[in-house]
């Protein structure tokens, strides 16, 4: 079916109510609907769950929660999914913070790291 087919509009009350389009100009334009929706909506409660509370790293909290591969998204972004993978492998800060204050992580009292501290190569 190849005929034009004018948006159709829904009244009620007199006011418009729906705006009816052709199947395809939807698909075109469903992608920027989601976008918006995204940013009106603001950080869906599962991303920020996942990042805060499950130390995952934000991109792959986006990621898992819009159903993408990383090979989709780093095409997306313009780079290689190697190069996407390397960079999250990140921790949450507040994981990292946590572990450091129940005194798990790196010993900065070290003879090496105060050697470095003071300049000279370990």
């Amino acid at each position: 079916m190849n005929e034009l087919t004018e948006v159709q509009i829904i009244e009620q009350h007199g006011q418009p109510a729906f705006a009816v389009i052709p199947w395809d100009e939807f698909e075109a334009i469903e992608p920027t609907l989601k976008r918006h929706r995204a940013l009106r909506d603001g950080i869906p409660h599962a991303v920020v769950e996942r990042i805060a509370l499950e130390d995952v790293h934000p991109v792959r909290a986006w990621r898992e929660h819009l159903g993408m591969e990383q090979s989709a998204v780093a095409a997306r972004a313009g780079m290689k999914q190697p190069a996407l993978a390397l960079g999250c492998r990140w921790q949450n800060p507040r994981g990292y913070a946590h572990q450091i204050s129940q005194g798990h992580g790196p010993d900065y009292r070290t003879d090496r790291s105060e050697r470095l501290i003071r300049g000279r190569s370990a």
